[in-house]
């Protein structure tokens, strides 16, 4: 069934595609799910664009932008759907899968549904192409990044870039997953992304109340990166980790350490708050 369904939606798409810039219209599918098909189908990304009927914004992006030239042209590359939010079929639980809680809310998905780029609010034609043009990069680099890992897992790079766009869809575990690998295959940091990995771990963990797994990451992070430009960061919030543990001695040296150590930072400011607090 799903092959019949993905035929007929990619004879649409490839069909209205072909001739619309006249009509200056782009061709929309009207489903998330739709658009999910559609895009492993024909290997494009998505822009989908959550809408309501009574949003003033909305109708602006479409007199406007969507009329614009070069959106139109480049709107080409993407699959390419409008969802009415307040829709009677429409599953509201896609809205708390991608936060959206405002319109008009444009999202640039792969065939998964992982975000690669998004716009929230309104935007005019030429910013909102630059949108456009930096998901369709970011694209092409996760799908690059898929068939490298398949074919060695052990792809520093596009174990990174899994994780960091796994990390950006709400899928923290799938997110660990390749961190994890960065950090086991890297131990010199010759890619440069192991503070990141380290720190974006702490906080994952620390969001699920995983307190000492966060508490580690934390730890190497401050302990083999002392110049980092992010260790006001891991300081932090390992000043907040410890606080979550009622442990309040060390959060008091956490955040004393990074008063002394980086005062011009803004978050020495909110470490004195802390401080105060404790």
């Amino acid at each position: 069934m799903k092959y019949f369904v993905s035929s007929s939606l990619v004879l649409i798409i490839l069909f209205t595609g072909s001739g619309r810039h006249a009509e200056a219209e782009i061709a929309w599918l009207d489903t998330y799910e739709d658009a999910l098909i559609a895009a492993e189908t024909l290997n494009r990304p998505i822009m989908i664009d959550f809408y309501t009927n009574w949003c003033g914004w909305c109708k602006r992006l479409d007199q406007t932008t969507y009329r614009n030239v070069e959106v139109l042209a480049l709107a080409d590359d993407f699959v390419c759907a409008k969802v009415n939010a307040e829709g009677v079929n429409f599953d509201r639980n896609i809205l708390k899968k991608y936060n959206i809680t405002g319109y008009p809310a444009v999202l640039f998905l792969d065939e998964e549904g992982l975000v690669i780029g998004e716009v929230r609010g309104y935007k005019p034609a030429k910013p909102f192409l630059t949108d456009m043009e930096k998901s369709l990069s970011r694209y092409n680099e996760l799908q690059a990044a898929k068939a490298a890992i398949r074919k060695n897992p052990k792809d520093v790079q596009s174990a990174y870039t899994l994780g960091r766009t796994y990390l950006m869809s709400g899928q923290a575990d799938k997110a660990k997953k390749y961190y994890q690998v960065v950090i086991d295959e890297d131990p010199a940091n010759q890619s440069n992304h192991v503070p990141d990995v380290l720190l974006e771990l702490g906080m994952i963990h620390g969001q699920t109340k995983e307190y000492q797994q966060a508490l580690s990451y934390f730890s190497q992070f401050t302990e083999q990166y002392t110049m980092h430009e992010r260790r006001p960061e891991a300081l932090y919030f390992t000043g907040v980790t410890f606080y979550m543990m009622q442990n309040i001695e060390m959060a008091k040296k956490s955040f004393q350490m990074l008063v002394d150590e980086y005062p011009s930072s803004p978050l020495s400011e909110k470490a004195k708050q802390m401080l105060v607090k404790l």
